[in-house]
């Protein structure tokens, strides 16, 4: 778990907190930094785990599987009571983009008509 330079192997100290009874460990590390830098990289990992510092103290835990149940047997059930749908209300037909833009090149040149007689 720990080695002669100070290093942990991280991978063996996790197999042990999985293999434990309590599934939890407490590792005191050297100062409150690296216990939350630690913390970091260790969550990052293995997502799996529960992994909180207080202060210098790195607290490894694997988090707890909900165990499924088997759905509950009710009696028969009735079916829910749906509301028809209601028809979507269909969009006026659109003008067509000439007819439109006949009618503007129309009032422009009406427009430049009557400023051409008053100019005059």
């Amino acid at each position: 778990m720990s080695r002669r330079d100070g290093t942990r192997n991280w991978a063996t100290v996790i197999e042990k907190v999985k293999a434990s009874k309590s599934g939890k460990k407490s590792i005191t590390m050297g100062t409150p930094g690296s216990a939350q830098v630690t913390r970091c990289r260790l969550l990052r990992e293995y997502p799996g785990l529960d992994i909180t510092t207080e202060s210098n103290v790195l607290k490894i835990a694997v988090k707890s599987k909900a165990k499924k149940t088997a759905p509950k047997k009710s009696a028969a059930k009735k079916p829910k009571a749906t509301k028809p749908k209601k028809k979507a209300a269909k969009a006026p037909p659109k003008k067509k983009a000439s007819a439109g833009l006949g009618r503007a090149i129309s009032e422009i040149q009406d427009a430049s008509a009557k400023f051409a007689k008053n100019q005059a």
